[in-house]
């Protein structure tokens, strides 16, 4: 049996699949392909130089990819001290001006909201005596197929019934 450390993870040198990956009908393609990859580089490059547009469209894909839209990094000034409402103004202040592109404006305010909603769950959660407690304040719960509803304990990763 493989040792795991106590967070779950292999140690070191260890594998969770000592046998590696299994040989599929994909591995065999793959082998075939690498065999006779050459030949089809030529074929493809010899179509390409006699007009064939989707050899040549094939060769410049992977010679030079599409790139891919970037948004231009943007500075926004904020008051000192600022708080999550007068932030996001600022977000869709700078959007309305033009300054911030609409979505990543709206992606940036949704944020926020985010961000507000875990500070309100944190400041809610009873703070734990010490590290070990962490984890006692999240439970998860999965109803099986078999109708019964197991709890997950997230430090040893077990499942056992719940008895409500």
């Amino acid at each position: 049996m493989v040792q795991r450390k106590e967070n779950g993870q292999f140690k070191p040198g260890k594998s969770g699949n000592p046998s590696g990956r299994p040989n599929t009908e994909i591995t065999a393609i793959r082998k075939e392909l690498a065999t006779h990859s050459k030949a089809i580089i030529q074929v493809v490059t010899n179509a390409a130089l006699e007009g064939d547009m989707q050899a040549c469209k094939m060769i410049f894909d992977r010679i030079c990819p599409t790139l891919k839209p970037q948004a231009a990094p943007v500075v926004i000034s904020l008051p000192p001290g600022s708080d999550l409402t007068q932030i996001a103004e600022a977000l869709i202040k700078a959007s309305a001006e033009g300054v911030l592109p609409p979505d990543i404006g709206a992606q940036m305010v949704a944020s926020i909201g985010q961000l507000a909603r875990i500070a309100v769950i944190k400041e809610n959660l009873p703070q734990p005596e010490n590290e070990d407690d962490v984890l006692r304040h999240i439970r998860i719960s999965i109803i099986g197929e078999d109708g019964i509803e197991k709890f997950i304990d997230p430090k040893s990763r077990a499942a056992e019934e719940v008895d409500e």
